[in-house]
């Protein structure tokens, strides 16, 4: 009997009549609970929890991204949020095309804004390329620089020539690109060398603080410090390249960032400095390296801190 009811049953399921109300059924219920609010929530907890998302530059399932690229000992950070880039910095003009390249298969042919952190040839050299090659919308410099340095001269003139739009930022300014919030931290006072007068930016990404220190020495960090802002990050952009006049224990516990990230290659000057990533080590900073680990991409969600990482090497 159990048998004959299978075999019906079988043969029912088999008749192309109800094998179409099945697909139909299927497919209505996949549609209703794609639309759903709780769909993306969903798809976004399943592949992070089976670490499928591992592709460096373009990721559906991550609200925010940050890649650090390989640039030897020369800055450039692309931050994705949502349908929006920044760049901050652009490397130097030895690497730029290679960058261009990433940058393009990244999916990124349009940045909405770069924020050029000083104007050493390191941090900004690779903007003329960038602006030849890639649509941008603003370019943000810092209020202090010397109009005589000659990498200053060179940038207003690139400006000039390619009719770019952009703007000074100081102290308390506060710029929003899409979700993304950039607090301007220093430089404070007019100093006299380019790393001295570097942007100090703390951008806020969902729950997630982020703090980029372009080549900042001791004398900005000083006035940061006695300033008095809050320092208090979840992942630190370390200052020029790992120096130790980036970097002091007083500013390093302050900040008491999870994710300290260093864009440095080979160099004379042994950076990063040991005594920088004792400091950092101290703090049980996670350190990322573009020397040691190849390009570094974090990523994370608008509601959540927990940081996903990935690296090339």
């Amino acid at each position: 009997m159990l048998k004959e009811t299978i075999a019906k049953l079988k043969k029912l399921y088999e008749s192309k009549k109800v094998r179409s109300i099945t697909f139909y059924v299927i497919i209505a219920i996949y549609s209703v609970f794609a639309l759903s609010p709780f769909a993306e929530p969903f798809f976004k907890s399943c592949f992070n929890a089976l670490g499928l998302n591992d592709h460096r530059y373009t990721s559906y399932f991550y609200d925010y991204s940050i890649t650090g690229f390989e640039t030897e000992n020369s800055d450039c950070y692309l931050i994705k949020a949502y349908d929006k880039h920044v760049l901050m910095d652009t490397s130097d003009h030895e690497y730029v095309k290679d960058l261009v390249v990433k940058l393009k298969a990244a999916k990124s042919p349009y940045i909405d804004a770069i924020f050029i952190s000083h104007f050493d040839s390191d941090h900004s050299g690779g903007l003329s390329t960038i602006l030849k090659e890639v649509d941008v919308g603003k370019i943000y410099i810092p209020s202090f620089y010397d109009e005589e340095n000659r990498n200053v001269k060179n940038f207003f003139r690139i400006i000039e020539y390619f009719a770019a739009d952009y703007e000074t930022v100081g102290v308390g300014d506060s710029i929003n690109i899409g979700n993304l919030k950039f607090e301007c931290l220093a430089p404070i006072s007019n100093r006299s060398s380019s790393n001295n007068n570097s942007l100090v930016l703390m951008m806020t990404a969902g729950k997630v603080k982020t703090l980029f220190c372009g080549d900042m020495e001791q004398g900005e960090m000083k006035d940061l410090l006695k300033s008095g802002c809050s320092l208090d990050c979840d992942i630190l952009k370390v200052s020029h390249h790992g120096s130790i006049n980036g970097i002091n224990e007083e500013f390093i516990t302050k900040a008491s960032p999870e994710y300290a990230l260093i864009s440095a290659g080979w160099n004379s000057y042994g950076l990063p400095n040991s005594a920088t990533l004792k400091l950092l080590d101290s703090m049980n900073a996670k350190v990322l390296r573009t020397d040691k680990q190849g390009e570094i991409y974090l990523a994370f969600n608008n509601d959540s801190k927990d940081i996903y990482t990935h690296t090339t090497k």
